[in-house]
């Protein structure tokens, strides 16, 4: 009987599908609030999201990764995504507030923790304790979609 050798997606690949991934969930979620805004008139806080969809994205590519290489990649690899999915997490996130500040909708948003020094300063506090906290949560993420990647494997 031959061998099951599937080739391990490599770090690029998952970075682009987590990328993909990421992207499609922030599309998702704003247009689920954008609906729920237009139809009902509001729509629920939304302060979760910025943890709840790197997560599930995170947690999508890992359980990807086990179904196209039918393993778990060693530790090492699990911290390197983890840094890389953050970046892209960040880069997508500044990405989006440039857009949302150019486009007017961060007006007055701000404007009371800028007129205020201190204001500034626990507001960049709080944006980066969230930041290393994304960074665990990412971690966290990837973790737990290999381990229901390779619990599916086991019962196939």
């Amino acid at each position: 009987m031959a061998e099951d050798k599937r080739a391990a997606p490599t770090t690029a690949a998952m970075v682009g599908r987590y990328a993909l991934t990421y992207a499609g969930l922030c599309l998702l979620v704003t247009l689920a609030y954008w609906a729920l805004e237009r139809w009902l008139g509001s729509a629920p806080g939304g302060n979760a999201m910025g943890i709840v969809v790197p997560f599930l994205a995170a947690m999508t590519t890992g359980q990807l990764y086990v179904v196209r290489a039918g393993q778990a990649p060693d530790k090492g690899t699990l911290w390197r995504w983890a840094a890389l999915f953050w970046l892209v997490t960040m880069l997508i996130s500044l990405a989006l507030a440039g857009l949302a500040y150019a486009g007017g909708a961060l007006d007055g948003q701000f404007a009371e923790a800028l007129a205020d020094p201190t204001g500034l300063k626990v507001l960049g506090a709080a944006l980066a304790v969230m930041a290393v906290l994304l960074f665990f949560i990412l971690r966290l993420g990837i973790g737990m979609g290999l381990r229901q990647g390779m619990r599916a494997a086991r019962r196939s």
